[in-house]
Formats: C-alpha cells, sequence, structure tokens
C-alpha cells in the first residue's frame, strides 16, 4: 500500500505540469490572436503607387466658365509609417510625387485653355487604423509645390500666357485598403487636390484671368512593404 502511494505521488506532479505541446489548442490560440493572418507590415518603410480618374472643377475664364473634360492621375510615394501595431493604430510620414493631366472643353468665342498638366510634390500625413483582420481604413493631408503646364492659344485677337509656377499645392485623402499579405495590399480612395490660382495675361487684349486647379481623384493603387 506504500509503495502504491509513493508511485501514484510521484507521477502526479510531472503529469499535472507538463509542457505544452506544439499542437496544444490553447497555445495555438495564443499564437494566432498575437499574430493574425496578414498582420503587418514587416516593414515600417512602405512604396505607395496610385493610378486615378480627374475631374476638375471649372475656373472663370476671359469671358465664362472653363470647364475640363475627365483626365488622370499618377503618383508615387516613399513613407515610413509610425505606430503600435498592438493596437491597429498608425501614422506614416510620405512623400509623394504626382503628375495629373486634363484638356479643356472646347467651347466659347474664346479658347484661352487646351489643357492643363499638373507636377506636384507633396509631403503628407496618413492615419490608418486597422478595422478588420485585413481592411484598414486610412485618411490624411499634404502640403507642398507645384508646377502648371497650361496650353494657352495664341492667335491674331489674343496671346495669352501663362505662369509655371511653382504654386503652393494642399490636398486631403481617404479611402481603404485589403491587405494581400503582410507586404502587400490594394488600396481604393479618394483625394481632393488644390493648387493656388495661376495668373493668365493676354498680351493684345484685355481678356486676362486667375486659373483655379481644384480636382477630385478616384484612384486605386498597391502599397508595397519595403
Amino acid at each position: 500500500m506504500i509503495s502504491l502511494l509513493l508511485t501514484t505521488v510521484g507521477v502526479l506532479p510531472f503529469s499535472v505540469y507538463q509542457a505544452p505541446q506544439a499542437h496544444d489548442p490553447v497555445s495555438s490560440i495564443r499564437i494566432g490572436w498575437e499574430h493574425p493572418a496578414g498582420a503587418g507590415p514587416a516593414s515600417d518603410y512602405y512604396l505607395r503607387v496610385f493610378g486615378g480618374l480627374v475631374t476638375m472643377e471649372s475656373s472663370s475664364g476671359p469671358d465664362e466658365d472653363i470647364d475640363f473634360d475627365e483626365g488622370y492621375l499618377l503618383s508615387l510615394g516613399l513613407g515610413h509609417r509610425i505606430g503600435a501595431r498592438e493596437t491597429g493604430l498608425g501614422f506614416a510620414l510620405e512623400l509623394e510625387g504626382l503628375w495629373t493631366d486634363q484638356d479643356a472643353e472646347d467651347e466659347g468665342p474664346i479658347q484661352a485653355v487646351r489643357d492643363v498638366t499638373v507636377g506636384g510634390l507633396m509631403l503628407n500625413g496618413i492615419a490608418d487604423y486597422r478595422a478588420w483582420d485585413r481592411v484598414s481604413l486610412y485618411g490624411g493631408a499634404g502640403i507642398g509645390a507645384a508646377w502648371l503646364d497650361v496650353g494657352t492659344t495664341s492667335d491674331a485677337v489674343n496671346d495669352f500666357d501663362d505662369e509655371d509656377g511653382p504654386f503652393l499645392a494642399w490636398q486631403a485623402k481617404a479611402g481603404v485598403a485589403w491587405h494581400l499579405s503582410s507586404n502587400l495590399a490594394l488600396s481604393l480612395g479618394y483625394r481632393f487636390l488644390n493648387t493656388d490660382d495661376a495668373e493668365i495675361d493676354d498680351g493684345i487684349g484685355n481678356a486676362s484671368f486667375d486659373l483655379e486647379t481644384q480636382q477630385h481623384v478616384v484612384e486605386v493603387g498597391l502599397i508595397l512593404g519595403l
């Protein structure tokens, strides 16, 4: 009887405190909670590549408002993300170069502007929140400089000439990102881009005016962790 009791006492501690095995369900749950699928990014640096459809608000012209056809935007941004991944909140500083191009509608007796191209360099601050396992929401704003290439018209009556800049530019943006992996996300968003008015002078007549450049962009892109 005594030998049986000693044997039982000797076995119990080993059975109760045995280290969990790799297949232990509790350990698996803990690992899965700390490192959810698609969590990341694996690096704090990223590259953002975007393309978008641009519409521009009408601008005052020499005789009537100038309307614009739909155009396109291309942008490339390099960013550094700061924030606690455990909370799902983050903030990034981003340097972005962008390019937009649009044609003006051929209407009105004075066709002062044929097309407008904007090239800009922006410093953005972007906040993001990991709302679900693979979905993030983001929003931010940026400020920088922009240069304009305005296609103007010259004839026997008018000789328009534009100033190229640089001009002060600012933007606001928001969107959603789907995380395909720890280092790759697909993004869909909207941005508003405003560039200070460019003065268009008429060297012959008296039709000088300020060209307003306010652009709305619907964009898609990829975010690549570096």
